[in-house]
């Protein structure tokens, strides 16, 4: 017996010792490589079998949630180092285009799957959950291939750590990723885990008491959505001030004290980022066309005196701020903005706060920086009826101007160019960053910032009214968190007048016409809620004179619920069900977002 115990006694000090030889990135690479082993065990044994043979409906829902939680503890990994196999693991279940191979391709994933199990299991459903399941299992097995292939460290795991919770609140517990169960809070929870668990391997390298101080907060915050775990009564302000905002100021406490370095990454969202609400957090120059055209305040002030000035249009008489003016959060307030020669521009005039923080520009999407924009608008018969080259030889002859575009870009060349022209109006409008509403200053720590009624209306924004799943937090337009390298469009089925039931569709196609994909029929860039207040009307007709009317609109589940048929609406279109009360908060809390310090600027 003795004998025995020694022999235990050594096998774990060896196991103590090779734990202490290896680094946390390389014992965190075997752990997830057994995570995955049994998420595919799981899925092609557990889930498959129950799949094929379950006539209970709740029983099977229960198998697919721990499927669901099975995922969630491998997804920080596989959104941050495989995010196109993570696509069609646990993407919306929406077809995947590509606008330049003109390809689409159908759903695949948990998300599909959710839809042929809830609310309940039918028997024609069952055949296509398998042909799913078994879909699932080939790019589960790619997921494994990957993984062992995949260079890890610790700077890497600290930011997929940072942006796994970056995830959690803007898309996880908003049900981006749970569209019909609703399952987000224990799913967020089992993602809190695995980013403990992970942290959890650096104390046998370095104890640090600030480490054991990050876990003890992430252990609260998992332990919250799990006593709180209703999905529309959940409170999603007091959790993310009260829980994930100290755990992400932590992290980067630990990470400084560990001495690890940030990722020299180039992103939009600055890798050095404590939180989501950081002031100047996002940089606005991210989606440059090119280097030379950096953002330089010489630029920026050469853009703004070009935007007042009708110089650049075809008659001299109209500026962008015809059409953009700064008291109406840069647009005009009209359905649709006057064409010169008579009659009406296509579409209404879109705010340019925050246009920088977003990939593609104009409702279509059709151009994918603010230069390329400022070219189209200056050369749209309807608009200015000029050109970006017939500009700078206007402004060539112009003494002042010339001086000021030498100034602005004398690295480039000594005259006025149609690049130069668009650079610097694209450069006033990247200086248009409007993120200092009452809201950002609330998540910056003011809670005497926010009423009751606005609070709640956030909480309902981001849960039960479904704003969230398409507006994202923090810049509540298409640009998807936590990457923000893409912005989405959607298929909301907008009318061509206001109309409650028996509506027909705005004849206006969208991105449509720009890609002849039928998926796209009718689909428009998602644009930002961001000062909403100011921009009257809404949508891309300006069908809707107020908010009370959108959020009418939504409540009713877009197109469908005044009966546009659509089959390829991406809203959903259940009705939301949603109160007087409850749509008056949702409202409080959009006109929370104004910012009028960008509005102030000289």
């Amino acid at each position: 017996m003795k004998n025995i115990l020694i022999v235990v006694g050594l096998a774990v000090i060896l196991v103590s010792c090779q734990a202490q030889r290896e680094t946390p990135s390389q014992q965190y690479k075997k752990i997830v490589a057994q995570q995955i082993d049994s998420l595919l065990s799981y899925t092609e044994h557990d889930f498959l079998s129950s799949a094929r043979s379950s006539q209970n409906s709740e029983a099977l829902q229960e198998v697919f949630f721990g499927l669901r939680k099975k995922y969630k503890r491998v997804e920080l990994v596989t959104e941050y180092f495989m995010p196109v196999t993570s696509r069609f693991v646990n993407g919306p279940a929406l077809p995947v285009l590509d606008t330049e191979e003109h390809k689409v391709q159908d759903p695949q994933g948990l998300q599909v799957m959710e839809e042929f199990i809830f609310p309940q299991v039918d028997t024609a459903s069952k055949e296509e959950l398998v042909r799913h399941t078994e879909i699932l299992l080939v790019n589960l097995k790619r997921m494994r291939s990957l993984w062992k292939t995949t260079s890890l460290t610790d700077t890497l795991m600290f930011d997929a750590a940072r942006l796994q919770l970056f995830r959690i609140i803007t898309l996880g517990i908003s049900g981006f990723d749970s569209p019909v169960a609703h399952h987000s809070m224990p799913e967020a929870a089992a993602s809190l885990k695995a980013v403990n668990q992970m942290l959890g391997l650096f104390k046998i390298h370095q104890p640090s008491v600030q480490l054991e101080a990050l876990r003890e907060k992430l252990t609260q915050a998992s332990a919250y959505l799990e006593q709180h775990n209703t999905f529309d009564t959940f409170d999603r302000a007091a959790f993310i001030t009260k829980h994930i905002h100290p755990v992400l100021k932590q992290l980067s406490s630990v990470q400084a004290e560990l001495g690890i370095p940030f990722v020299n990454d180039a992103r939009m969202l600055k890798t050095s980022a404590t939180t989501l609400f950081d002031p100047d957090v996002f940089i606005p120059d991210f989606f440059l066309p090119g280097e030379k055209y950096q953002l330089t305040d010489e630029r920026i002030a050469l853009g703004r005196k070009l935007f007042y000035d009708p110089v650049i249009s075809g008659d001299g008489k109209r500026s962008c701020a015809s059409c953009h003016r700064p008291e109406k959060g840069f647009t005009d307030g009209l359905k649709r903005s006057p064409a010169l020669g008579g009659g009406l521009i296509a579409r209404n005039a879109p705010t340019l706060l925050n246009a920088s923080l977003q990939n593609s520009q104009f409702y279509d999407m059709r151009a994918t920086t603010l230069e390329v924009q400022a070219r189209d608008v200056v050369s749209n018969k309807d608009e200015m009826h000029s050109s970006v080259q017939l500009s700078a030889e206007r402004l060539q002859r112009n003494p002042a101007y010339r001086t000021l575009f030498i100034d602005a870009y004398k690295e480039i060349g000594n005259s006025v160019t149609a690049d130069m022209v668009q650079n610097a109006l694209a450069s006033y409008v990247r200086s248009l960053v409007s993120l200092n509403s009452r809201f950002d200053q609330y998540m910056r720590g003011d809670s005497s910032r926010l009423s009751r009624e606005e609070i709640a209306g956030f909480n309902l924004f981001m849960g039960k009214a479904q704003c969230g799943i398409c507006h994202f937090m923090p810049l509540f337009n298409g640009t998807v968190p936590p990457s923000f390298t893409q912005t989405e469009s959607e298929v909301i089925g907008v009318p061509d007048r206001v109309q409650w039931q028996d509506a027909a569709v705005d004849p206006d196609e969208g991105r449509y016409k720009i890609h002849p994909l039928a998926p796209l029929r009718f689909a428009f860039k998602t644009p930002t809620v961001r000062n909403a207040a100011l921009t009257a009307p809404y949508m891309h007709n300006g069908v809707y004179a107020n908010l009370d009317d959108v959020m009418e609109f939504y409540n009713q589940g877009g197109g469908a619920g005044i009966e546009i048929e659509l089959p390829n609406q991406t809203l959903p279109d259940q009705k939301l069900n949603l109160s007087s009360t409850e749509k008056e908060q949702v409202i409080a809390f959009i006109r929370s977002l104004t910012d009028t310090t960008t509005l102030q600027r000289p």
